[in-house]
């Protein structure tokens, strides 16, 4: 009985063993990061030899493309022609907050806006030709 609990135990260090290559090997894809964003989010878009990034929305991301809303319209951008892509988070919403006060029975709210935005956000780098 001891010769299969060691057999189990040495088992079970080699399945552990290799839990973090397999998020390794996940962590890997630079493009994973654009498949994780929530659609609707603001991107700013390097292509391959233009100056200017292309401002969009995201819409969906395959393997191969990247489909964005860009003035009501969708478009499909090639990931080969990517160079960079940028993300900004949304802005924080409003927080409401209610208070009472007991020796008068009344109650008051108050809101919090803020309308401050994080910077952009790098969430794709095309890897350096070899």
């Amino acid at each position: 009985m001891p010769r299969m609990w060691r057999l189990a135990a040495l088992s079970f260090v080699a399945v552990l063993a290799t839990v973090p290559v397999w998020s390794a090997e996940k962590d890997a894809d630079p493009w994973e990061k654009v498949r994780n964003l929530k659609m609707g989010s603001d991107l700013r878009i390097y292509k391959t030899g233009v100056a200017v990034p292309v401002l969009a929305k995201s819409a969906n991301v395959t393997e191969r493309k990247l489909i964005v809303i860009i003035k009501n319209a969708e478009t499909a951008i090639n990931k080969y022609e990517i160079e960079r892509v940028d993300y900004q988070p949304p802005p924080n919403k409003a927080v409401t907050t209610k208070t009472y006060d007991a020796s008068s029975d009344s109650a008051s709210m108050s809101i919090n806006r803020s309308s401050s935005r994080d910077g952009w956000q790098t969430v794709y780098q095309r890897a350096p030709a070899k």
